[in-house]
C-alpha cells in the first residue's frame, strides 16, 4: 500500500538499524495503533510484518494510521476480496471523523493494510485487524504533526 494500496501483513521488512534515534522504528504491524505515523520508503514491500513508525512530529513522515478496525474473527480466512471490501467501507467511513473533511474533498488518499492468510491463521495472536492509512495525494511528506482534525 505505498502508494499504499492493499497490503497483507506477512513478510518481514526492516526499517532501521536502530542506531539513529530519528530513524523509523520497525514496529510489528499487530502492535501499531491509530494516530501513529509512518515513514514509508520504496524498501517497504507489498506484504509486511513490521511497519516503519516515526513520531508524527517528524516533518518527513509520509503516512498516518487513522483507524484500526477488527474484522469479526472467524475460524476460516474470509478471503482477500472480503477483507478489501470491509476495509474500503470502514476506512472511508472513518476518514471524515479523523481529518474533519470528506475524503473526496481532501488532499489525502485513503488506503489500508489487511491481514494475510498466514497472519490470520497464526496459532498464537491471530491477526484480524485492518489498518486504515492516509497519505498525501501528491506523494509528499505530511509535515510536522498529525493530520487529525486539520480539515484538509
Amino acid at each position: 500500500m505505498l502508494g499504499l494500496g492493499l497490503v497483507a501483513v506477512s513478510l518481514l521488512v526492516g526499517c532501521s538499524d536502530d542506531k539513529d534515534p530519528n530513524a523509523a522504528k520497525a514496529v510489528p504491524a499487530l502492535e501499531v495503533e491509530a494516530a501513529q505515523c509512518l515513514l514509508v520508503t520504496d524498501a517497504l514491500g507489498a506484504t509486511v510484518t513490521d511497519l516503519p513508525v516515526v513520531p508524527c512530529s517528524d516533518p518527513l513522515h509520509t503516512h498516518e494510521i487513522f483507524a484500526k478496525v477488527l474484522y469479526t474473527p472467524q475460524d476460516l480466512f474470509p478471503g482477500m476480496a472480503a477483507l478489501e471490501t470491509f476495509a474500503e467501507g470502514e476506512c472511508y467511513a472513518r476518514f471524515e471523523k479523523y481529518v474533519g473533511v470528506n475524503v473526496f474533498d481532501s488532499k489525502y488518499f485513503v488506503s489500508w493494510i489487511v491481514p494475510s492468510l498466514d497472519s490470520w491463521n497464526q496459532k498464537v495472536n491471530p491477526d484480524y485487524a485492518v489498518l486504515c492509512v492516509l497519505g498525501d495525494k501528491t506523494n509528499t511528506p505530511l509535515g510536522k504533526g498529525s493530520v487529525k482534525g486539520n480539515k484538509q
